[in-house]
């Protein structure tokens, strides 16, 4: 966790609600957010015959759920990302999911900003 308070920018929702997002995101909570798909991810071994007759292993894609990595992502991010919302700073996530659509979607796309800060055209 980290000890200093960063700087924070707020924001308003269409329907009027603030949120506050941080300026930025450290090292550690990128990380957590871009791992977040590997989870979701199930892979296995499988044999495969490899030149001259012998057999080697191989991984072998099983499964992946991309829906739910994509709720995660953006859970995590959120969570990482929104210091309140609604003037509160309490089950902000919660909170959120259970707002307005438009609102979920505004807050996600300035969160959004923090993971990719090259300008979209």
């Amino acid at each position: 966790m980290e000890s200093q308070q960063r700087e924070t920018q707020t924001f308003a929702t269409p329907s009027g609600k603030a949120f506050v997002l941080k300026t930025y995101l450290n090292a550690r909570e990128m990380r957590e957010i871009k791992n977040i798909p590997l989870r979701f991810l199930k892979v296995g071994i499988k044999k495969v015959e490899a030149p001259g007759g012998n057999l080697r292993d191989e991984p072998d894609m099983k499964d992946y759920d991309a829906a739910a990595a994509a709720s995660a992502g953006e859970d995590m991010l959120l969570k990482h990302a929104v210091v309140s919302f609604d003037d509160s700073t309490e089950n902000i996530l919660e909170r959120i999911l259970n707002g307005r659509d438009e609102d979920y979607q505004a807050i996600l796309e300035q969160a959004r900003k923090l993971t990719d800060p090259t300008p979209t055209k």
